[in-house]
């Protein structure tokens, strides 16, 4: 039993190390795309907007698109439509 322990203790410690290390890559990960979105918001491109968006909210849904982020998507899209007609 000894043994178990002194063998356990270290790779459930190594194991949450990486599970940290993950975690924090992931949220850098979602840091650049939310960015990358945004710019291509500030830049009036539609297309490369509605790529970087959809990329950016499947990494915060760890993969699967909602029907809200895709409304989201639509209504931060509409934006650039706005801007240019001088609505906003």
């Amino acid at each position: 039993m000894l043994i178990f322990t002194v063998l356990a203790i270290p790779c459930i410690i190594w194991a949450l190390k990486v599970d940290k290390r993950k975690k924090r890559m992931l949220a850098d990960e979602i840091d650049q795309a939310k960015t990358e979105y945004e710019s291509a918001l500030k830049a009036n491109d539609k297309v490369k907007a509605l790529a970087l968006g959809r990329i950016y909210y499947s990494l915060l849904r760890r993969g699967a698109l909602t029907i809200y982020d895709e409304q989201a998507i639509a209504n931060d899209l509409s934006t650039i439509d706005n801007k240019k007609n001088g609505k906003i």
